[in-house]
């Protein structure tokens, strides 16, 4: 609460210090006559009196400035003037303030001292951002904190994992989170979630959103903590962001009193200050759960490494046990940090570090900075468009950032930054060009053949499936509390053609599309990349086959067949081999098929021996099949 002990002693410090310096000022002025030399009740009042009386007013003023100043800016004690800029400011003010008035703004050497005062105090801060943040060797500064690194031409970003492609988006899971809070007795009169505070994380291999439940009564909120008292709540809600069908649940038995939207002994940052962290930038708090389903906060904690006014340099994470009220705070170097924390680096972070280094990392700004710094010549800069997170292979979450030049207007990548969503670093891949980014890929998802409901585009992310750069969108269906899951979109980002978009109402269907579109329009071609190989020639006899139904084949006739002595299931479609549909149980076929290690894999090459004997049917050309 605000009468708390955590703040007072510095305060009276600096309060002690104002009282002298207007004390100094007041006594400039010598003795003062108040009232005309007509005025009976005219009054001389002595030096000294007025000097205590400046002292006094000063020392209560800037006690309570101070105060105010801690517990409520909560100062970064970096940069100006050893850090104390803020609270130099807070008490000098009202002491220079308090002084001139008490010496009636008569004394020239009070005049004088405060001049000085304010020139010293607000030209040392200029000056010392000016030299630690502008010009030329400031911006090569600014582009080399990230320890962003240049992938090869050919190289790809790290492939994504298909069966943790997030398909609840954050305002689904707003939707669902709010109707788990009728599950249990209780929940839903006394405590609310607060929509901004939901977080997409891994939990043992599997993502969620998930977001603590906040106290809902506003008296007992505000006037209770005020007091001393404090809040709580008993636990979190967990919607599943894999599959839009899960129930959301809530996880109780907790008591949790620390929270990013509560005010006085409720506030989580107001906490962390309290407990020492003063000497650093207290970056996004992440609301995340251990391996136990235990509830913590992380908060990256970040210094300004140039003069302490310029900069963000990630240092260290700050975890925060909310279990119970004793709260309690544990510190991790970035290497030393436990598994179960997701994130460290945030998208603010991450998009301005991407900034600096878009702009000022390239050769030609690195030998041209005047021009680029005036706008004169921009050759070579670039700019991050949409931030996502994506969760790869090797099950860790990474910030996914296409570039885009500077030019107004210019949606087209050219390259892909990947940064580490826990350490400061990332790769940047400059091969991966020539697609385009923005509102021109939601349109395109937007225009799906099968969106028939049209259904809106919530979400467009950046993932490496099967080998090839690919958008996935997250259609929405409109409620009138909320949104739901309306389908999945995947496309090529290579190819943007709203005819080439999979639409599909389940991940499994739309990755089945996906994988045969590739090995119809690929065919083992040299873009498959390493992460999809097309398999040597496999021979034997067919054991069963069948036409999928309509609805799950995107409109392109689709058979699904299995070999004798084989359980995988495989796919062909009617344009890689025309006479596919006279292909009948004990035919002997020969096939290529791209291995996405999934149960059901498209065919890539195919011929039926018993229909073409030992030379391959040629596939339909394009239009061809556009015809059939």
């Amino acid at each position: 609460m605000i009468f708390s002990t955590e703040f007072w002693p510095i305060a009276l410090l600096w309060a002690f210090i104002a009282a002298g310096v207007s004390a100094a000022l007041a006594f400039q002025g010598g003795d003062r006559t108040f009232g005309s030399s007509y005025d009976r009740n005219q009054k001389t009042v002595k030096a000294k009196s007025l000097t205590i009386t400046a002292a006094i007013v000063a020392f209560v003023l800037a006690l309570l400035v101070v105060r105010f100043t801690m517990y409520y800016v909560q100062p970064v004690f970096q940069g100006s003037f050893f850090g104390y800029f803020a609270l130099l400011f807070a008490s000098l003010v009202p002491a220079l303030a308090v002084g001139m008035t008490v010496n009636g703004f008569q004394a020239k050497r009070s005049w004088i001292a405060t001049v000085t005062a304010v020139v010293v105090l607000l030209g040392g801060s200029v000056g010392q951002y000016a030299f630690n943040a502008w010009g030329p060797s400031n911006a090569l500064r600014h582009a080399a904190l990230p320890n962003i690194t240049t992938a090869g031409d050919k190289d790809l970003i790290p492939p994504t994992d298909p069966d943790r492609m997030v398909l609840v988006t954050k305002s689904i899971a707003v939707f669902r989170g709010q109707a788990a809070l009728s599950t249990k007795n209780n929940i839903a009169s006394r405590y609310s979630i607060n929509p901004e505070t939901y977080t997409l994380q891994a939990v043992k291999g599997h993502r969620y959103w998930i977001a603590p439940l906040t106290p809902a009564n506003n008296g007992d909120t505000f006037w209770s903590p005020l007091f001393g008292n404090y809040a709580t709540t008993p636990g979190y809600v967990v919607v599943d962001a894999e599959d839009p069908e899960k129930d959301a649940e809530l996880k109780t038995g907790f008591n949790i009193r620390l929270f990013v939207d509560q005010k006085w002994v409720n506030n989580l940052e107001r906490f962390v200050y309290q407990q020492g962290f003063k000497d650093g930038i207290l970056d996004e708090p992440i609301f995340e759960v251990d391996d136990n389903w235990v509830p913590h906060y992380t908060i990256g904690y970040i210094s300004r490494p140039f003069g302490g006014v310029s900069g963000k340099k990630l240092e260290k994470v700050i975890a925060i046990d909310v279990a119970t009220p004793d709260a309690k705070i544990t510190v991790f170097e970035l290497k030393d940090k436990p598994t179960w924390v997701d994130r460290v680096v945030s998208d603010d972070l991450v998009k301005e570090y991407a900034t600096d280094w878009g702009m000022y990392g390239g050769e030609f700004a690195r030998e041209n900075t005047w021009s680029v710094i005036f706008g004169n010549n921009k050759t070579g800069t670039m700019e991050p468009a949409d931030i996502e997170l994506a969760y790869t292979k090797d099950e860790h979450n990474a910030w996914v950032v296409p570039m885009t030049s500077t030019v107004e207007g210019d949606h087209t990548v050219v390259g892909v930054l990947v940064f580490e969503s826990s350490e400061n670093k990332g790769v940047f891949y400059p091969g991966l060009t020539g697609f385009n980014v923005g509102s021109s890929v939601v349109e395109t998802m937007q225009n799906a053949r099968d969106n028939i409901k049209h259904y809106p585009v919530e979400s467009v992310q950046l993932y490496s499936i099967y080998g090839e750069l690919t958008w996935v969108a997250i259609y929405t269906a409109p409620q009138s509390i909320g949104k739901s899951f309306g389908g999945i979109g995947i496309m090529r980002a290579h190819t943007q053609n709203a005819a080439d978009v999979i639409y599909a109402n389940d991940k499994q269907t739309a990755l089945r599309l996906y994988a045969t579109q590739l090995a119809r329009t690929k065919r083992g071609g040299e873009s498959i990349s390493q992460t999809v190989q097309q398999s040597k020639e496999i021979t034997g006899n067919v054991q069963r086959i069948a036409l999928l139904p309509s609805s799950n084949n995107g409109g392109s006739p689709t058979y699904m067949f299995v070999l004798e002595g084989d359980s995988r299931i495989y796919l062909v479609s009617r344009d890689s081999y025309a006479r596919i549909p006279l292909v009948k149980d004990g035919d002997e076929v020969v096939f290529t098929f791209l291995d996405t290690n999934s149960q059901e894999t498209a065919v890539n090459t195919f011929h039926c021996k018993t229909l073409d004997g030992n030379h391959p049917a040629k596939p339909l050309p394009p239009a061809e099949v556009e015809k059939k």
